[in-house]
């Protein structure tokens, strides 16, 4: 019941959108605070949310690790600028698409993958997310 309304396949993120509301378990309503990449640092608290294995509404905490672009951390299938944020929240499975905020509940972006070699998590900026609501 929801549609792709816009899409950023290189960002890997899209926005949807959905009828009837209701059908969804959890109230949802926009967020409109993001915070800039530009404005992040290594050690920053981060809070992720998503639903791993079904836990709907689920929220891990942790820091920033590290924050670059794909091109550096050579994640295939992005573009190169795609700006990435590494973080100790722990996400898995069904976690993807949920957002990170900072400590006073803005985005500071949305989590994608989870590394196969170490302990990483990883979300794209939402400086992307921004760029395809407004389209920036």
């Amino acid at each position: 019941n929801a549609t792709v309304s816009k899409k950023a396949e290189g960002k890997d993120i899209c926005i949807l959108k959905h009828n009837p509301k209701d059908l969804f378990k959890v109230a949802m309503k926009p967020i409109d605070k993001f915070l800039s990449f530009k404005k992040l640092k290594k050690g920053s608290f981060v809070r992720a949310m998503g639903s791993p294995g079904g836990l709907i509404g689920h929220t891990s905490t942790g820091d920033i690790q590290w924050l670059g672009d794909a091109k550096a951390l050579g994640a295939r299938g992005f573009d190169d600028d795609t700006k990435f944020i590494v973080h100790g929240a722990k996400i898995h499975l069904g976690s993807s698409g949920g957002p990170l905020f900072d400590a006073d509940g803005y985005i500071m972006g949305l989590n994608t993958l989870i590394s196969d070699t170490a302990a990483e998590n990883i979300a794209v900026s939402a400086d992307h997310i921004k760029d395809l609501l407004y389209g920036n």
